[in-house]
């Protein structure tokens, strides 16, 4: 399955010193939750490819343990808690270049006193300099 994901904020870029080239990439995922796509397609801009490419969602209760998206190292670690005795924490590592990624995401939590596991792999690809409108 291939779609178009667009994400972006327009704001002035440090990409290159920081995280990935902005662009078009191409993304691949494979691990244990099948309802996620095996190939999309995102828009990386300025933000995003600052390290946002490799930073979890913190809405909701979760708060950043450990932020590390430097020198082509990827380390973070989160941990949400949520009503009715949600509990997770997510572990991203990885390593990264101008032109991809490379992501390991390993979620582990409780969910009404049963624990929850998942993991995936997620490799990215830069296939274009600009994004389709």
């Amino acid at each position: 399955m291939v779609f178009l994901l667009l994400l972006g904020v327009s704001m002035p870029a440090l990409a290159a010193s920081v995280g990935i080239e902005p662009g078009l990439y191409e993304l691949t995922t494979v691990g244990t939750d099948t309802s996620l796509p095996s190939v999309t397609r995102s828009c990386f801009q300025s933000v995003l490819a600052e390290g946002g490419f490799a930073r979890p969602d913190l809405s909701g209760g979760c708060r950043l343990w450990k932020d590390v998206v430097a020198g082509g190292r990827i380390d973070i670690v989160t941990s949400c808690t949520g009503s009715g005795g949600v509990r997770s924490t997510e572990t991203v590592t990885g390593h990264y270049r101008p032109d991809g990624f490379v992501l390991r995401r390993r979620v582990e939590g409780q969910l009404g006193g049963s624990p929850r596991e998942m993991v995936f792999t997620t490799t990215a690809r830069r296939i274009g300099a600009s994004c389709p409108a």
